[in-house]
């Protein structure tokens, strides 16, 4: 019974000592939950009403038209050759024309292979010149080169066209044509005679081939002694000139080339006879 009331009044001292220790403790505030701010709701987003799409112009689709046929302009015309024909026994002609600026004026004329050619063309401002070229296409002048001559040996039998061609004004010209007939030995022969008419103060043209060494003799003889002799290589290195008053020549010759030989009238029309002799080297 002693034991029950000491475990019963132990029991009480042990409650009221651990009150007073709860009294004398300081109090921690146990915070009271604020009330929570409420978060700004995110803006509810409206979606955007479309605008009706902008159309993409496409470029319309081009529809041909029918090609209005528009003639294109012809090539301008070339003109047309005049014929240069000698008259019989001459070995020359002159001809004279007119040409517009910047124009051409165009003539033919037909020589053998191997004949030697020489034209000329003279206008007031020497700015005429000369194109020319065979049948067969091949060139042997253009204007391009300035000259308003040429010489030359042909190099075959057929036309030849001769352009006058004017680099400047409109002009009046002079064109003239020699082609020198060529002298040739019967086979075996040392010699050859030609005859022809000459007019006043006119000249006929030959060529003859001869090598190197040669002995040439040359005489014309006419009515009055007034058909004379020029003389010069291929080269261009004169052996004789007219106006020595002689119409005979001979000499050793320098080299192997083709020389030419003109009749030249100092008087009157006349005829003449023209001998050639060179006798083997």
């Amino acid at each position: 019974m002693k034991r029950e009331i000491s475990t019963r009044l132990l029991l009480s001292a042990s409650l009221v000592a651990a009150a007073i220790l709860a009294c004398s403790a300081p109090q921690t505030a146990t915070p009271s939950p604020a009330a929570a701010t409420p978060e700004a709701s995110p803006p509810t987003l409206e979606p955007p009403t479309p605008e009706p799409p902008t159309p993409t112009p496409v470029p319309p689709t081009s529809i041909p038209e029918p090609p209005t046929s528009t003639p294109e302009s012809p090539p301008a015309a070339e003109p047309e050759a005049t014929r240069i024909v000698f008259e019989p026994g001459r070995t020359s002609a002159t001809v004279s024309g007119h040409v517009e600026q910047n124009g051409i004026a165009r003539y033919v004329l037909r020589a053998s292979a191997d004949q030697p050619m020489a034209v000329d063309i003279t206008s007031p401002n020497a700015d005429v010149l000369l194109d020319i070229w065979g049948t067969d296409g091949i060139p042997l002048k253009r204007h391009v080169d300035d000259r308003a001559y040429w010489r030359g040996r042909l190099p075959s039998t057929q036309d030849y066209f001769i352009q006058a061609v004017s680099v400047g004004a409109a002009a009046n010209y002079e064109l003239h044509v020699t082609v020198f007939a060529r002298i040739q030995f019967e086979p075996g022969g040392t010699s050859a005679t030609v005859t022809g008419e000459i007019e006043q103060n006119g000249i006929r043209h030959y060529v003859v081939r001869a090598l190197a060494g040669q002995t040439m003799d040359v005489r014309i003889t006419s009515p009055n002694g007034d058909v004379l002799l020029t003389i010069w290589g291929e080269d261009g290195v004169p052996l004789k000139r007219y106006v020595d008053d002689r119409a005979d020549w001979r000499g050793e010759l320098y080299a192997t080339q083709d020389y030419y030989v003109e009749a030249v009238a100092v008087g009157q029309a006349t005829n003449y006879t023209l001998t050639v002799t060179i006798p083997p080297p």
